[in-house]
């Protein structure tokens, strides 16, 4: 089509046709090429342009992957697994969703009676061949670790007998189910003196009645302010240890650690 149009303007003998394009072929910018060869290249270009799209989209692949293990990397690092470690990092493993959920646990609710649910954060990392529910560390970690590894601490062989009555108490108002092993679990009315405190909302207790010690949450109790009540709760306990022939020996109180859960599916 191109020699047609070139064609039909030099049979029809235009000479100002041809005066114009000698001027032009002969400018610099030209490059010494002739009027054909500017018809020519934009086809030449055109069976081109699909194998630039073919080699850009090699190279954003090559991109996306790079930066996909580096995400993965980054994520392992953060990770601390409590019994069993899994890979992360895989060349068939991307990320395609992460972000902080709430876990709600508690009794089943029935017609009768509704229970109170709780709630504790967990973070997931949705990967396209697998998802991980992790827990955030937090003081309280630390905590816990230092309860379950110093033997002379007060905590761990503290006798109920030896407890002030000046000592902080509190009582139970929702049941509470231990969720790992160095949790306590505890019913209403339940009557526990303090032995720590965390900033992020975790106690550990002393049971009264029986001695017993773990962690629970602040949000499942509330402080017994009275000092005579507290006072008569020592009492108390101390006729229920004299009745038993004083066998109520406390148990340690942690047994382990809070670390990150990882579940695989």
């Amino acid at each position: 089509m191109r020699e047609k149009v070139k064609g039909r303007f030099w049979n029809k003998g235009n000479t100002a046709f041809r005066e114009t394009m000698a001027q032009l072929e002969n400018q610099p910018r030209v490059r010494g090429l002739s009027f054909t060869s500017f018809l020519i290249l934009p086809f030449q270009r055109i069976t081109r342009l699909k194998l630039l799209v073919q080699i850009v989209k090699e190279c954003n692949e090559g991109v996306r992957k790079m930066s996909r293990t580096e995400e993965l990397i980054s994520i392992e690092k953060t990770l601390e697994f409590k019994s069993k470690s899994v890979p992360v990092i895989s060349h068939s493993r991307w990320l395609l969703k992460k972000g902080e959920l709430q876990q709600m646990s508690g009794p089943k609710s029935t017609r009768t009676m509704r229970s109170r649910k709780l709630y504790h954060p967990v973070y997931l990392f949705l990967f396209n061949n697998l998802l991980l529910i992790t827990k955030r560390s937090s003081r309280s970690d630390k905590l816990r670790w230092i309860c379950a590894l110093t033997p002379n601490r007060r905590t761990r062989f503290l006798s109920t007998s030896t407890h002030q009555s000046d000592s902080p108490q509190v009582q139970c108002i929702q049941s509470y189910s231990s969720q790992e092993p160095d949790e306590l679990s505890i019913e209403m009315a339940d009557v526990l003196n303090i032995l720590e405190k965390t900033d992020d909302g975790w106690m550990m207790g002393e049971r009264l009645h029986d001695g017993e010690k773990g962690w629970f949450p602040c949000r499942v109790v509330e402080e017994i302010q009275n000092q005579e009540i507290r006072a008569q709760n020592l009492r108390e306990c101390q006729k229920i240890h004299q009745a038993h022939g004083g066998s109520g020996s406390a148990a340690p109180g942690s047994r382990g650690r809070r670390t990150t859960k990882v579940t695989n599916f």
